[in-house]
């Protein structure tokens, strides 16, 4: 009986829901999301979304390999684009106005008919206000797909990086091995002198000391070669007992250009469309915020009461009443979330010039440093060892010299080593802006690929 009544009570009103029922099953397919972020990153990068296969054993992994292989690997920016799915769950949510509420009162009376109250209260707010949050919630989830598809560019660009890295912190410990070698049999040439009688009891001690370093500093090389590829092996997320074989060494940098347009850059850069995005949706949250601070609470209803066998209906209103808070603080929060989206959307803009012009002025740099080594030093520093060599073998210089010369090469070489992981840091820095990464600060170089070796102590 009670049932019966309450439909017919409410009967009049089911027309007005039945439309919001087609949309209120409606959900979030993350597969569906991803693969929309997955195709926007490659039409971005040119990057490969399959899974790919780990080289052979004996095969070198390369860095298209290893960037394609961690972005379908790595479990943490797994976690960090699943806020696309979340955010589209708040805009699904965001686009249907809040339930309304039913209230059923059955008083029995003996002897006399029942008593029935039925209410039905919706929020003014929750309804009229739908579309606009609606907008909002879609601005809202536009900029967060585009910060997923961004961490997906600056994990790429991560990951070339760490590449990079290991490839030559491996030369680098190849490169020290050699000297710690040359100076441990420098170190045991000038013990053999000494003993001999032929030189005084200094030159064994610098050579000792120098001997002691280049062990230390090659221990250190291989260390620093290790972290580099557990680096890389835990962006690509993978165990660190796994075995992969890099490249020898590092390639030349690519001859294409560099210079990027700032115009283009602003089109394709997506921290700047997510802050746009992000002002538009705080900007339209102030403008519903002038209302909803004042109509949040108010509830417009139907009334239906049966009383002596009639039924009575009619329209009910509640509200608060604004006595002690006319929303002020909401609104003024409101204007200042919206500022603060505006600055950031303006400060972003600077940065992306700042970058552009840093990415550029360190590849320049880089490849100026390359052509001297290239064509001055190091072929300067091989005929010095060649002559040194012959000078040696004509009984003109001792070894001391002959390994100060060695060592010098050697140095030269590490230094060519450290120019080209610039010249291509700075390539994957520009290469990232151009796909619209985060304008990214190019980090200075461990060291001087320029600096002069020392021949302090004739090494």
């Amino acid at each position: 009986m009670l049932a019966a009544e309450g439909m017919i009570a409410i009967r009049r009103f089911s027309c007005l829901l039945l439309p919001l029922l087609m949309t209120a099953c409606a959900s979030v397919d993350m597969a569906a999301e991803r693969a929309l972020i997955d195709t926007d990153i490659q039409a971005r990068q040119a990057v490969s979304t399959a899974p790919p296969v780990l080289p052979a054993e004996g095969e070198r992994l390369d860095r298209e390999t290893a960037v394609a292989y961690a972005l379908a690997n790595n479990r943490g920016l797994a976690a960090d684009l699943a806020e696309a799915g979340l955010a589209r769950a708040d805009w699904l949510q965001a686009s249907r106005p809040e339930n309304p509420l039913l209230g059923i009162v059955w008083q029995p009376h003996e002897g006399e008919p029942d008593f029935f109250d039925v209410d039905l209260m919706a929020s003014v707010m929750g309804v009229v206000a739908t579309p606009w949050r609606s907008a909002a919630a879609r601005t809202r989830y536009d900029a967060t797909r585009d910060r997923a598809v961004l961490r997906a560019i600056d994990f790429a660009a991560e990951i070339r990086l760490a590449w990079i890295d290991a490839v030559a912190a491996e030369q680098r410990a190849e490169l020290q091995s050699v000297i710690a070698e040359a100076a441990e049999a420098s170190r045991l040439v000038a013990e053999e002198i000494h003993d001999a009688g032929n030189t005084p009891r200094l030159d064994l001690v610098r050579e000792t000391l120098f001997a002691e370093q280049a062990r230390l500093e090659a221990q250190a090389a291989a260390v620093e070669a290790d972290q580099a590829r557990l680096t890389l092996l835990g962006l690509m997320g993978l165990p660190p007992e796994t075995a992969v074989e890099l490249p020898d060494r590092l390639d030349a940098p690519n001859d294409e250009s560099v210079q990027i347009d700032l115009d283009q850059a602003r089109e394709a850069s997506l921290p700047l469309a997510a802050a746009r995005a992000e002002a538009e949706a705080f900007a339209r949250e102030a403008g519903l915020e002038n209302w909803a601070s004042l109509l949040e609470h108010t509830e417009v209803g139907f009334v239906a009461e049966r009383e002596d066998g009639d039924w009575i209906e009619g329209v009910s209103l509640e509200t608060v009443v604004p006595v002690f808070d006319w929303g002020g603080p909401r609104r003024a929060a409101a204007r200042i979330r919206a500022s603060q989206a505006a600055d950031r959307f303006a400060q972003t803009e600077t940065d992306i010039r700042i970058a552009i012009r840093q990415a550029e002025q360190a590849h320049e740099a880089a490849m100026v440093t390359l052509d001297a080594l290239q064509s001055r030093i190091l072929p300067t520093s091989e005929s010095m060892l060649a002559e040194s060599l012959r000078h040696y073998n004509a009984m003109q210089i001792g070894v001391f010299e002959l390994m100060a010369a060695f060592e010098m090469r050697t140095q030269a070489g590490q230094n060519l080593v450290d120019a080209l992981a610039q010249a291509q840091k700075a390539e994957v820095r520009i290469q990232q802006i151009r796909a619209g990464g985060s304008p990214a600060v190019l980090s200075a170089s461990a060291g001087n690929a320029m600096a002069a070796p020392s021949d302090e102590g004739g090494h």
